[in-house]
C-alpha cells in the first residue's frame, strides 16, 4: 500500500469509525480505494497524493481555516481521484458517483454521503462553494506552489500518466492547461495557502511552460527536476 502504508490504513479506519461505517463495509471500501489508486498507469494520482491532500486538510484546519464538515472533507480527499483515466473528462463525476455508491453501501449516513459527493465534484474546476471545498481544493492544488524540484517532479509524473500521447500532442494539451491556469486569479482560496505558497505558483507554471516550448527535446528530458 503506497502513501505511508499502515499509517494511511489507520487513518482510513479511524475516519470510518467516526462515520459509523460497518467494519466489513469499511474494509471493503478501503480495498477498493487501494486497488484504484495503485492502478499501473498512475504516477501522480496515487495514494501518495491522497495522503498529501489529507495532510493539507489537517494543516489548513490547524492553521485556523474553517471546516464545517471535516469528516466529509476527508472522505472527499480519499475519493476525489478514485477514478482516473488520463484524458477522460468524466473522471470527477464518475468518482463522485462511486463515492456515493461505496459509502452508502458501507453504512455511512446519507447526509455525509451527499456532502462528500458534492465536495468531490468541486475538484473538477476547483471553484469552491464554501469553506470545506476551499480547504479541499487548496490541499489538492498545493503542489502548484511547492518548491521548484517538487513541482517539476509532479509535472514529470503527469507526463508519465499520459504516455499514450506522443510528445507533440502532449505539449499542445499541457500548454493549454498551463495557459488556462496562468489566466486565472491565484488558484488558492484560503488565506493560509495564499500566504504560504501563492508566490511560487506563477513562476512554477511559467517555468514548465518554457520547458515545453522547446520542441526539440523529449518532454521527459525537459522536465527533469535538476537545478539549472
Amino acid at each position: 500500500m503506497q502513501g505511508s502504508s499502515s499509517a494511511l490504513r489507520r487513518r482510513w479506519r479511524g475516519l470510518a469509525r467516526h462515520l459509523g461505517a460497518t467494519s466489513t463495509g469499511a474494509d471493503a471500501i478501503l480495498g477498493m480505494l487501494v486497488s484504484r489508486y495503485t492502478e499501473p498507469h498512475r504516477r501522480y494520482h496515487t495514494l501518495h497524493h491522497v495522503n498529501d491532500v489529507l495532510d493539507g486538510i489537517d494543516r489548513l484546519g490547524g492553521a485556523g481555516e474553517p471546516l464545517e464538515h471535516p469528516h466529509a472533507t476527508a472522505l472527499a480527499a480519499w475519493f476525489h481521484d478514485v477514478i482516473y483515466e488520463p484524458g477522460d473528462p468524466h473522471n470527477v463525476a464518475r468518482s463522485a458517483q462511486l463515492a456515493t455508491e461505496a459509502l452508502a453501501g458501507g453504512g455511512v449516513d446519507g447526509p455525509i454521503v451527499e456532502r462528500t459527493a458534492a465536495l468531490v465534484l468541486t475538484t473538477e474546476h476547483h471553484i469552491p462553494d464554501g469553506p470545506d471545498a476551499a480547504v479541499l481544493c487548496d490541499a489538492d492544488l498545493a503542489v502548484l506552489g511547492r518548491e521548484r524540484r517538487a513541482y517539476l517532479r509532479y509535472a514529470r509524473q503527469i507526463r508519465e500518466e499520459h504516455e499514450h500521447l506522443d510528445d507533440v500532442a502532449y505539449r499542445a494539451g499541457r500548454r493549454e492547461v498551463l495557459r488556462s491556469l496562468l489566466e486565472r486569479p491565484l488558484p488558492y482560496h484560503t488565506a493560509t495557502m495564499r500566504e504560504e505558497r501563492g508566490a511560487r505558483v506563477r513562476p512554477n507554471l511559467l517555468d514548465e511552460l518554457e520547458r515545453l516550448s522547446d520542441d526539440g527535446r523529449p518532454v521527459g528530458e525537459a522536465l527533469r527536476d535538476v537545478a539549472r
